[in-house]
């Protein structure tokens, strides 16, 4: 294909048997490269340009993901600073931990990720994130408390997506054992009432405990799943 624009282009061309390869220059470095079809005006990148590109655009999506996470660390800060006031040098050591593992891939895809994580580390709350159960990725495992958590945003949780994280949460259940409870927190609750965060996830714990205790161990359909 192109035999003729190619002659008339001066590309170089190599025929063998039951085969024409065409040589035309890359458009950025201008070393031949070989393609089994030619297809004038056409903007040809041979494989160390094409792999120089990707490289160079990683490099910038990279740069623009951590500038990205460092704008919501900081806005993390503020506002965990703006509830708790002087109080924020507490938060030290914690804020350290968060910062040292903020840019491993899938972890703190939110602000409120990391208010959360800050807070449960500054009251000694072991805990791992973004952690792969089967097909599901959960956002805290808290392990001495027995709770998986689920910091939810408003935007995308809703009565809607409701029934499909009851099967989500009943599988991760049955995955870590009927003695655990998924607990969701809303964003907006994280934002407003992070001092009470810890003990809004043992009070609701303890609730659900107590509510699956006197119904053979389902929560019934009127119970709220989710802390707001």
């Amino acid at each position: 294909m192109g035999y003729k624009e190619a002659k008339e282009d001066g590309i170089r061309i190599v025929s063998g048997f039951n085969y024409t390869a065409y040589y035309p220059k890359c458009h950025i470095c201008g070393e031949e490269m070989k393609v089994m079809a030619y297809i004038r005006n056409t903007e040809y990148t041979c494989k160390q340009c094409k792999l120089k590109e990707y490289l160079a655009d990683k490099e910038i999506k990279n740069r623009y993901s951590k500038e990205a996470k460092e704008k919501k660390f900081n806005n993390a800060i503020k506002r965990i600073e703006k509830s708790v006031g002087k109080n924020i040098s507490k938060y030290e050591k914690a804020i350290e931990v968060v910062h040292k593992n903020l840019y491993k891939d899938n972890w703190f895809e939110s602000t409120e990720e990391i208010m959360v994580a800050i807070e449960l580390l500054k009251n000694n709350v072991k805990l791992k994130h973004q952690v792969k159960v089967g097909i599901y990725r959960v956002d805290f495992v808290l392990e001495n408390e027995k709770v998986i958590l689920e910091i939810d945003g408003k935007i995308f949780h809703t009565e809607k997506t409701k029934p499909k994280e009851q099967v989500r949460d009943n599988i991760l259940l049955m995955k870590f054992g009927l003695d655990w409870e998924v607990i969701r927190i809303t964003d907006e609750y994280v934002n407003n009432n992070i001092k009470k965060l810890l003990p809004a996830i043992i009070k609701l714990r303890d609730e659900r405990k107590r509510i699956r205790k006197n119904f053979n161990g389902a929560l019934p359909k009127w119970y709220s799943d989710r802390y707001s």
